[in-house]
């Protein structure tokens, strides 16, 4: 019996990774952070204030993925061994 690989363009993948990305950045209490510290940063120390908390977002999520990738298990799994059978409901 033969194994058949189907392979994925990369606007298949891309694409909804894309989307769960952004959404998971922007969202209303973000949109309220980043007002209020433009309004009191300039457009130099706003983008580096920016691009930092893009960099700690991405490690935040890239360590989700790696624990899950090694475990097995999905986020709202993970979610309950930190804080028990309620985190799931």
């Amino acid at each position: 019996m033969h194994c058949i690989l189907f392979q994925k363009t990369i606007a298949e993948v891309f694409y909804p990774c894309f989307f769960v990305m952004l959404g998971f950045t922007f969202f209303s209490s973000s949109m309220v952070v980043g007002g209020t510290l433009g309004k009191g940063l300039g457009i130099k120390e706003f983008m580096m204030i920016v691009l930092l908390g893009n960099l700690i977002l991405r490690l935040y999520a890239a360590l989700l993925g790696l624990i899950g990738a090694k475990t097995g298990l999905t986020t709202p799994m993970l979610t309950s061994y930190s804080f028990g059978k309620k985190a799931l409901t």
